[in-house]
């Protein structure tokens, strides 16, 4: 009882679980237990440890497979957010381009016509403009 730090009544219990389970043969108790040990039960259990490590294995497994899956999943929402960002900022960039070519033309219906325009077709327009021979320009 000491090395095993129990109490009495927790040895009492062990005793008679073993005793159950036909580990302990024989037990006689008073003042000191004496018994027979019956191994054949003991034999029928499972190693413990490579089960525990068959099973540890199959979870550690488990989490990485997890864990890939995840990064997996992290590194395809980065790539969609940086093709939706260049996307938007080469719409930006259009759109600025746009807005500066066509600066010097008065608001109205006619420039947010011309700004659904390709930057080339908006250039190629200024040219023609300026290539009228009656000086308008647009």
């Amino acid at each position: 009882m000491r090395a095993a730090r129990v109490r009495e009544r927790r040895l009492r219990n062990i005793i008679s679980e073993l005793t159950a389970d036909q580990v302990l043969i024989d037990v006689t108790s008073g003042k000191h237990l004496s018994c027979r040990l019956n191994l054949e039960p003991i034999e029928r259990l499972e190693v413990y440890g490579d089960k525990h490590k068959a099973d540890r294995k199959a979870a550690d497994e488990a989490r990485t497979k997890k864990a890939r899956e995840r990064q997996q999943s992290l590194k395809e929402l980065s790539q969609q957010n940086s093709k939706i960002t260049d996307a938007l900022n080469a719409d930006l960039l259009d759109k600025v381009i746009k807005e500066g070519l066509l600066k010097d033309m008065p608001e109205g219906e006619v420039k947010r016509h011309m700004m659904n325009w390709s930057v080339d077709r908006i250039i190629r327009a200024q040219r023609n403009a300026e290539g009228m021979p009656d000086g308008t320009a647009l």
